[in-house]
């Protein structure tokens, strides 16, 4: 904005008047004639979408990656038109947040101010704000004393977590800190080329003074003008986000509105804010300001709980799935119930049914519920069935507390994530894979909101564990490793079948649990 206000450039000018490069021109491959501009590339609407495999490997060890390319090297291998990296929308018409959108509009920084951009954002933004331009940098190499940065981890819930890390970035060397599991990861400094989408590093004490300037409306830095117009969502709001699937649109997440590098997001209950969040291997960010502009937040983590994939984008619209904390989560489900019920302490008098999805759940809550009732019939409606038998992940925190008891707590996370209480008792329920598997595929298409899949398709993401509620081999082992333990009974969906009085009688007889009204 600082030239755009010298009137050096204009942010509806095809950049590549600026860019000056007659043989390496951007633009759409199939919407030639909608020019790529400053104002798109800061507000995500230039249909630039680089896959996120590639931008994994420009990550490399230590101040690699600036010795092997430039930044206007990489980005014109990467967003020509002769790759596959856009949108099948004209830039303008559609939202879809693009880390090399922003990079891009970085380059043409370079260009216009004839210097680097990291050397542009010390000399023009972070001296005239009073920040020690000798504490912040992009290379390790702008640092005197790197024991000044602290390290960078991850956390990996089990070994596929840790080999999604070590396959996603081999290049990276992520090694793991425990050989058990869960356990942190360390992952080395590394830096990447594509540097000005978020690789300057520096402390919340730096960032809060950018961050002053801005609620200032400029400061010593920028016109108001220029600030209301970063605020300004582009497009009126009249630009939707790139959701073809429907999927994004349906997340508990808000969808963000637009602005020149700033983000609107409004929450549920109708409080808005403006700001800007992200986040790197072993690192995430948010920097956030209040609708009223009274309230500035910063939070800097060296943590991370998101596991990198390989060749498609972490919310990947054909399986429906993200991963929450190490667990594999629907879209639209509430991330916070998860949370609460990951953070759940159990009570010595809880009772768990513990269960990968289609193994029989609602059979042994019927078997416990009659046991509980002496036998009595239903009521009409079930409200006190379900009252007595809440989803610990899945229903919200009111019906967990308020449940009624003796019941138990239902779950289909994997074992080593249910909340432990050595006077607890776990009900555990396994079945053989096939038939959980068609099952599962069944019940699966009747969801609202997800990818409808041919069973091919579903077997696969049941094979390689890219379904809700993670991996099923890998919860079968979690639970069949408890099977011994005294507060835990472990049944299989065959012997319900082949026997079910004996079943009955070893939920009944169960160590100290209270099956009497």
């Amino acid at each position: 904005m600082q030239l755009v206000e010298k009137e050096l450039v204009d942010l509806d000018t095809d950049i590549n008047r600026y860019l000056s490069e007659p043989h390496h021109r951007i633009f759409h491959p199939n919407y030639s004639s909608h020019s790529i501009t400053l104002r798109r590339l800061l507000s995500h609407s230039s249909s630039i979408a680089v896959d996120e495999g590639i931008q994994l490997s420009l990550y490399r060890p230590g101040d690699a990656a600036f010795e092997q390319s430039t930044l206007a090297e990489t980005l014109f291998t990467n967003v020509n038109p002769n790759t596959s990296n856009w949108l099948p929308k004209p830039p303008g018409t559609v939202a879809f947040y693009s880390n090399d959108g922003s990079s891009l509009a970085g380059l043409v920084v370079e260009r216009v101010a004839n210097m680097p951009f990291d050397r542009y954002v010390k000399e023009k933004i972070m001296k005239p704000l009073s920040i020690d331009i000798n504490k912040v940098g992009v290379r390790l190499a702008d640092f005197s004393n790197r024991e000044d940065l602290v390290k960078h981890y991850a956390y990996a819930f089990n070994a596929s977590n840790l080999n999604e890390w070590t396959q996603g970035m081999p290049q990276l060397n992520v090694t793991q800190l425990s050989d058990n599991f869960p356990t942190w990861l360390y992952i080395p400094f590394f830096g990447f080329s594509t540097y000005p989408a978020g690789l300057f590093r520096m402390s919340a004490g730096s960032l809060s003074k950018f961050l002053q300037m801005f609620m200032n409306n400029g400061s010593v830095l920028l016109n108001p003008r220029s600030v209301a117009e970063m605020k300004m969502i582009v497009g009126g709001g009249l630009i939707p986000y790139y959701d073809p699937n429907g999927i994004a649109s349906s997340s508990v997440i808000p969808l963000p509105s637009f602005g020149l590098s700033w983000n609107w997001q409004t929450l549920s209950d109708g409080r808005r804010y403006i700001g800007h969040s992200g986040s790197l291997p072993g690192s995430r960010h948010w920097m956030l300001v209040n609708a009223n502009n009274t309230v500035g937040v910063i939070v800097l983590t060296n943590g991370d709980s998101n596991v990198p994939i390989q060749n498609q984008q972490q919310h990947d619209q054909q399986d429906s799935c993200i991963v929450v904390d190490g667990i594999n989560w629907f879209y639209y489900w509430d991330i916070e119930t998860l949370r609460f019920g990951l953070n759940y302490q159990a009570r010595s008098d809880d009772l768990f049914i513990v269960t990968y999805p289609k193994s029989g759940t609602t059979w042994m809550k019927t078997i416990v519920y009659t046991l509980l009732t002496n036998g009595q019939p239903f009521d009409l409606d079930n409200k006190d069935f379900f009252e007595r038998f809440p989803y610990l992940e899945l229903d919200d925190e009111q019906a967990i507390i308020t449940m009624r008891r003796p019941g138990a707590l239902r779950s289909h996370l994997p074992m080593n994530r249910i909340p432990y209480n050595s006077q607890a008792k776990y009900i555990c329920v396994i079945r053989n894979p096939k038939d959980v598997c068609v099952s599962y595929y069944a019940f699966y298409n009747t969801w609202g909101g997800v990818h409808r899949l041919n069973f091919n398709e579903f077997f696969e993401r049941f094979i390689q564990g890219r379904l809700p509620f993670n991996d099923y081999f890998e919860c079968l082992q979690l639970t069949w490793e408890r099977r011994n333990d005294a507060n835990v009974l472990l049944v299989s969906y065959e012997e319900m079948k082949s026997d079910i009085q004996t079943v009955i009688q070893k939920v009944s007889k169960l160590k100290k649990v209270n099956m009497s009204c």
